[in-house]
């Protein structure tokens, strides 16, 4: 379409258009820079109106290394505090399901919420129908209950 910088397109059914296998340690494996961009996405992926049958997923990430040292699957900043209008994580769904976590490790907190605020809300829901129990709990350093809300419809 002559707008394209770099354009990859393949008709197979069974082979990846495109594969990158990075052996550096420190360097990114892959880095888009734009200080331009003014409306669009910086990174767009997009499955059409097809009929066909999809069962994957848009976006996979996996990490399988047992190295135990403090790390972030994904890192999502908003870096820049005058930003007042961003939403640092949208998700709609107009469809399916819009989230399902699932945390399998017992010793371990499933949600962890940090908010340094005092002049606005740390928790907000608005819930139009379908809710059948909201419950929220906040426990002191040695393990006591410290508030306890519940919500039922």
């Amino acid at each position: 379409d002559g707008l394209d910088a770099l354009h990859i397109h393949t008709t197979a059914l069974d082979k990846r258009a495109v594969k990158i296998d990075v052996e550096s340690e420190t360097a990114n494996a892959f880095e888009i820079t734009s200080t331009s961009l003014t409306s669009g996405h910086m990174v767009s992926l997009e499955y059409g109106s097809s009929t066909t049958s999809f069962t994957g997923s848009m976006l996979n990430i996996n990490d399988n290394n047992q190295e135990t040292g403090n790390r972030k699957l994904v890192s999502i900043v908003q870096d820049h505090r005058d930003a007042s209008g961003t939403k640092t994580l949208y998700l709609q769904s107009d469809g399916g399901e819009l989230l399902e976590m699932v945390q399998n490790r017992e010793d371990k907190k499933a949600i962890v919420l940090t908010a340094n605020t005092t002049t606005a809300n740390v928790q907000h829901f608005d819930v139009a129908t379908g809710i059948s129990a909201l419950q929220h709990s906040e426990w002191t350093d040695d393990g006591n209950l410290k508030m306890s809300l519940s919500y039922m419809t």
